[in-house]
């Protein structure tokens, strides 16, 4: 199963869905984490620590949504 974690793309929005720690968590589990670059830059997460715990870093948003199964968002895609 594929867990992916977007960028988040509202105005000002600072958290992330998924911290390094939870990647290594569902990798663990047997899941794999795909994350897109900068997700988690604003929550003082740089994709450096999320690929220590496992995660696969996507250059394109497109990619995390087609490769997903579950995507993970702090604000849903209307938002």
């Amino acid at each position: 199963m594929v867990v992916g974690i977007p960028k988040e793309n509202y105005p000002e929005e600072k958290r992330v869905a998924l911290i390094p720690l939870g990647v290594q968590t569902l990798t663990k589990a047997g899941m794999e984490v795909v994350i897109e670059s900068g997700a988690g830059e604003q929550a003082g997460f740089p994709d450096k620590m999320y690929q220590e715990k496992g995660a696969k870093i996507a250059d394109k948003r497109t990619d995390i949504f087609a490769k997903s199964d579950i995507v993970l968002q702090v604000r849903g895609l209307g938002a």
